[in-house]
């Protein structure tokens, strides 16, 4: 429940989708380092710088920066991100895979975590086996022969997951959990803003019928009730939207309930501040607090060094076991 309310939030809220965006972007994967193995005693540069070619290629097309960006997003979105690699001489893709349907089952003596896929998902996406890997097919039918069979671990070699909270394997929630009751409550309050700047261009006029003075009959008004009704019709048919009108005999007192509109500006803003402060990021996303170069740049280094810290050597786990 709380994986599905993640995923509501990253699209209905902007600042939301910011933070996972900010966290997501620390891990720049554009440069890295290709170191071959030598061996010292055969010499053999020419197959050194073979291999170092290969390997070259292989990274290249694997398109780390672009898959990664993926892999992060939905790790700080949902804590884990469980996905299927397709490769072929020409091309490479990491299939994201919906995390209800995957849980962590080992992890290598790498430090790599293996995930186990959930195969009664195929009861009712069973067209989905004609276009995924023959391992979600094969797997499938020993599930169908033997319901013990539900969880089954894939294989290592074309799987990769990576975790936020890392510290427990076991436990899947979004790492900013903490703040979805306070997102909430600022998409409330700005609905609540809208529904006051609407109020305050609605106009409602008042068609008054006034009675003669000094008469003792009831209703005798100073114009005909029919003549009234019809100048009346034909006003109300000629206003535009966010105008309406009555007709009354009784005199009608405004009440307002109007709020100091710079009020409420200001109660969303510094709503949307201790959102960010709440949150730990950097004063980037708060415009309102952007001063010092000093301790903004700090602040920047230490967001990147909480991401890259948790996240940067599975990352590298990753690619380093696909590369061999």
């Amino acid at each position: 429940n709380l994986r599905a309310l993640s995923q509501f939030l990253y699209r209905l809220s902007f600042p939301y989708r910011r933070i996972i965006s900010y966290y997501s972007s620390m891990v720049d994967l554009s440069a890295y380092a290709i170191i071959p193995s030598y061996d010292y005693e055969k010499e053999d540069v020419d197959a050194m710088l073979k291999q170092y070619h290969e390997t070259a290629n292989q990274v290249e097309k694997m398109n780390m920066p672009a898959q990664i960006m993926q892999m992060l997003t939905i790790a700080w979105r949902e804590d884990c991100f469980y996905g299927y690699i397709y490769e072929d001489e020409k091309g490479f893709f990491i299939m994201p895979l919906d995390g209800k349907c995957c849980k962590v089952s080992s992890m290598d003596f790498k430090g790599n975590l293996n995930f186990a896929f959930d195969f009664s998902y195929f009861r009712s996406n069973n067209a989905y086996l004609d276009y995924w890997d023959n391992e979600f097919a094969k797997k499938y039918k020993k599930y169908q022969t033997d319901n013990s069979l539900r969880w089954q671990e894939l294989d290592p070699s074309k799987t990769v997951c990576i975790k936020v909270n890392i510290d427990d394997k076991t436990l899947v929630m979004p790492p900013l959990a903490s703040i979805f009751e306070m997102l909430i409550d600022l998409i409330d309050l700005m609905s609540v803003q809208a529904l006051n700047d609407e109020l305050s261009t609605y106009k409602l006029l008042v068609a008054k019928l006034n009675t003669l003075s000094g008469t003792n009959t009831p209703d005798d008004f100073e114009v005909d009730l029919d003549t009234a009704i019809e100048f009346y019709n034909r006003l109300a048919d000629s206003l535009p939207d966010g105008v309406s009108s009555a007709m009354s005999v009784l005199d009608i007192e405004p009440i307002t309930f109007k709020d100091d509109q710079t009020e409420n500006v200001n109660k969303i803003s510094s709503s949307m501040s201790n959102l960010f402060a709440n949150v730990g990021v950097s004063q980037i996303l708060d415009t309102t607090k952007i001063s010092g170069s000093t301790a903004f740049n700090a602040s920047v280094m230490a967001d990147t060094l909480m991401s890259i810290r948790v996240l940067l050597p599975q990352i590298e786990n990753f690619v380093n076991k696909h590369l061999r």
